[in-house]
């Protein structure tokens, strides 16, 4: 799924300004003036001690030392290299007051995206605190439309924050917005569209769900291995000789005829569980020594007739005979037992279609990964857009695992301000904001990241 094609995160995130209109939660901005510069360009400048400007802890120093607009363009910066570095609540915090000095239409990652990214991560269900307040961020995001690398960055933002909400908690508006999301041409598309596949099964997506599901591939994975055993086994009978010619002749008979042994067979074979019950009983009842040995004596005097008696099977032929006969007869019990032993769940054909669906998904999220994973984006923004969406991916493919562990969830503040209870001199109010005007605020958390 990932194509040659997508060699930036900007082409992962392709847009057309004559996209599909997107829901009222999805705001089109106009696109940023073409002298507004790019994350690139301001990463570009470092400050006087030659560390890197592109960590946010050089680009908070170059940000301290300038003024006005340009101090603004390198707090955007910072953004950016925080996403990039994973600390979503600095970003979100300086992303905040970045907006008071900004121009409309500015491309650049919002706080109300960084905060709806940072909650959609730990969304589980539409009715939870956590996917509440995520609805009131998406409300509030805004998705560029413009081609340059910083809006499609910012779209590949959006596409990582929608997917987990989308599949958990429906009644978000997740799902309306992530359709709506100009992906066209990328390996996110595919992507989109097997989440797409598998939302349409109706299912809750949790370990408990996921382990039915589990439980059905392997039930069916044994079903269909016996099934092709059994047809394998039958196969190499139609040519299979034993040291007598008779025996050779009684066991193409039963495997290839409408016989006892082919009424115990074939509903194995055209997987008719509703007579699981009649073949194992049957299938038992066979493989008993006296049995078998009434079985083989009938048919060869079926087709050897007065012969049959002059020189009976016996001594190795016969027992090469029982052997073959009671290996065949092995899978129709096995079967049997198998189908009876099947929970209800198991065999429930929704859970059937999930489990193609879910490796699909898998598949998808992986190739999206090896398709990032080999692109090295000159852009801050891509960079960071890059590194998000890795994160996103595989907190997808954990999501996917039947063996997860839901852990505790945190209060949705405290998710998004955490990071900041370090930050000195910072205080936070009663539902755990930052106090203070925005220009004091980021006067507070620069310094406390040029120092680390």
């Amino acid at each position: 799924a990932a194509e040659s094609t997508v060699a930036t995160v900007a082409t992962v995130a392709a847009v057309a300004a004559e996209s599909t209109i997107a829901p009222e939660s999805v705001v089109a901005a106009e696109p940023a003036p073409d002298d507004t510069p790019t994350a690139d360009e301001t990463a570009a400048e470092e400050s006087a001690d030659g560390e890197s400007g592109e960590t946010a802890q050089g680009l908070a120093r170059a940000a301290l030392e300038a003024e006005g607009t340009e101090r603004t363009r390198l707090a955007t910066c910072v953004v950016w290299a925080l996403l990039h570095e994973g600390q979503m609540a600095l970003a979100h915090e300086i992303a905040a007051c970045v907006e008071q000095h900004e121009r409309p239409g500015e491309p650049g990652p919002g706080s109300a995206l960084i905060r709806a990214l940072v909650l959609g991560c730990h969304v589980r269900s539409s009715d939870d605190a956590v996917a509440m307040d995520f609805v009131e961020a998406l409300q509030q995001v805004v998705v560029p439309v413009g081609d340059d690398e910083d809006s499609a960055a910012v779209r590949a933002l959006c596409a990582a924050m929608a997917m987990r909400p989308a599949l958990l908690a429906g009644g978000t508006g997740a799902i309306a917005f992530l359709q709506a999301l100009p992906l066209q041409g990328s390996s996110l598309s595919d992507l989109r569209a097997a989440i797409g596949d598998y939302l349409k099964l109706g299912l809750e997506l949790n370990p408990t769900v996921l382990r039915g599901v589990r439980e059905q591939a392997s039930w069916q994975a044994q079903i269909v291995a016996l099934q092709e055993g059994c047809a394998a086994y039958l196969d190499r009978a139609k040519s299979q000789t034993i040291r007598y010619h008779a025996a050779t002749g009684v066991l193409r008979h039963l495997v290839e005829k409408r016989s006892k042994l082919r009424a115990v067979l074939e509903p194995m074979l055209e997987g008719r569980v509703a007579e699981h019950e009649t073949v194992f009983r049957l299938g038992t009842e066979l493989s008993d020594e006296r049995a078998l040995q009434r079985l083989i004596t009938e048919t060869d005097e079926q087709l050897r007739g007065r012969s049959s008696r002059a020189k009976a099977i016996e001594g190795p032929a016969l027992r090469g005979l029982h052997k073959s006969l009671r290996e065949v007869l092995s899978y129709p019990i096995q079967w049997a037992e198998l189908v009876a032993a099947s929970s209800t769940r198991a065999q429930d054909p929704v859970l059937k279609r999930a489990e193609p669906l879910r490796g699909q998904i898998v598949a998808e999220l992986r190739a999206v990964r090896r398709s990032l994973e080999g692109m090295c984006p000159d852009n801050l923004a891509s960079r960071a857009a890059r590194a998000v969406l890795l994160r996103a991916l595989a907190d997808l493919e954990a999501l996917f695992d039947p063996d997860a562990v839901l852990t505790a969830v945190p209060s949705p503040e405290r998710l998004v301000w955490a990071d900041l209870l370090r930050v000195p001199g910072l205080r936070l109010d009663g539902r755990a904001q930052p106090e203070g005007a925005p220009d004091v605020r980021l006067e507070r958390v620069l310094p406390s990241l040029r120092e680390g």
